[in-house]
């Protein structure tokens, strides 16, 4: 049950798309998702049906909840928690409509590596996919990472 949606705004793919920049001992990060998808499991994992994907504060705090979750990031065996610093419809061209969030992981000390569990929205839909691509700076040395449903294992990047 996808909550919220008109028959015109359906989709079949249930995608989430993120990049990660590792610099010094800051990791910068956009995730773009459907917007419907968003609502629905923000819904589910507040437990308020009535919540609304937006730009708000609230909003965006619960996403953090959420994401820090689903999207589980360690660095010098050490857990990093996101901090959304911004989030807002995506302007791309797209058959549904689109939303994107701005994350910040800080670390202790320059990060060397990254240990990555990425289980976004995998209660919720059997084939829902994760790409995650990581850019180190400098050096622009480029990883991409796929997660799929049903697969929950960790994947460890050393840069």
């Amino acid at each position: 049950l996808l909550l919220g949606l008109t028959d015109t705004s359906r989709h079949e793919v249930h995608l989430s798309h993120t990049r990660l920049v590792v610099e010094g001992s800051v990791v910068t990060g956009r995730i773009r998702l459907f917007h419907d998808d968003t609502e629905a499991a923000l819904q589910r994992f507040t437990r308020r049906p009535d919540l609304r994907v937006n730009a708000t504060d609230a909003q965006r705090d619960a996403f953090q909840r959420y994401i820090d979750s689903t999207l589980m990031v360690t660095a010098g065996g050490t857990r990093l928690r996101a901090r959304v610093v911004d989030a807002g419809p995506d302007s791309d061209v797209s058959t549904a409509p689109m939303w994107w969030y701005a994350l910040e992981y800080r670390a202790q000390r320059p990060v060397k590596g990254l240990a990555i569990r990425y289980v976004l929205m995998f209660d919720q839909f059997d084939n829902q996919r994760n790409i995650l691509t990581v850019l180190t700076r400098p050096g622009d040395r480029r990883f991409s990472l796929y997660f799929a449903a049903g697969d929950t294992r960790e994947q460890v990047l050393t840069f």
